[in-house]
């Protein structure tokens, strides 16, 4: 009797030892598995945004220009500004050699054509650049199309980068079409352009009695220079 007693007292030790061993192993098990994930989640964005560098607009090199036609005392005249007052960033991924992100800013009181008088009236009328606020067009974009691991360094390849810009307090949606290379030199130069209807920012053209026949859209490009 009491050894039966006894098979029966060691039976139920294995069967209950068994299925401590059972439930402690599982539960050693899934916070592991967890914390693995979690590691390789981590591991994973750093890596990425290790690829990424962040380049520095060098204004030296840059430029902003628009185009825009009128008659002016009677004559048709192309009016062509220029500014190198442009600061900002450029972001690539040299590994999938894209550019990823950017920011620009362009100092609205800067453009300079043949006329001085012409450029004041720009800063103060139009752009209303004498005001808070609005001393800087700054646009950041928010999609950038172009470029592929298949380019080669070096290589002209197109870009369409659509992002925001904000002329005189007013924000706007516009999208520059152009050519980029991402240098060996760990260089970026982007060259691109975009059409703006200048009323969609709430600008109009003053009033002049020897002014006529302002083009309603302004072609405005860019060259940019980072590195």
């Amino acid at each position: 009797m009491q050894k039966n007693i006894g098979i029966v007292v060691f039976v139920i030790a294995v069967l209950v030892g068994g299925w401590y061993m059972m439930s402690a192993n599982k539960n050693m098990e899934e916070p592991i598995t967890e914390e693995s994930n979690q590691v390789t989640e981590n591991e994973v964005v750093t890596e990425t945004q290790t690829q990424q560098k962040v380049l520095n607009i060098v204004s030296a090199e840059s430029k902003a220009t628009y185009d825009i036609n009128e008659v002016l005392k009677g004559k048709k005249t192309h009016v062509t500004g220029n500014s190198q007052a442009l600061t900002g960033t450029v972001t690539v991924d040299p590994t999938s050699n894209k550019i990823v992100a950017g920011e620009v800013k362009l100092d609205a009181t800067s453009f300079k054509t043949d006329i001085a008088a012409r450029d004041g009236n720009v800063k103060t009328l139009i752009l209303k650049a004498d005001q808070p606020g609005n001393e800087f067009i700054v646009f950041t974009a928010t999609s950038i199309e172009g470029g592929s691991d298949a380019v080669l360094p070096d290589t002209d390849f197109s870009v369409k980068v659509t992002g925001n810009m904000t002329i005189a307090g007013v924000t706007k949606p516009v999208t520059f079409d152009g050519m980029a290379k991402l240098g060996t030199d760990q260089t970026v130069t982007i060259k691109a352009g975009t059409t703006l209807t200048y009323a969609d920012f709430g600008l109009a053209i003053p009033d002049f009695p020897f002014l006529a026949n302002v083009d309603k859209t302004v072609k405005l490009s860019v060259e940019l220079v980072a590195r």
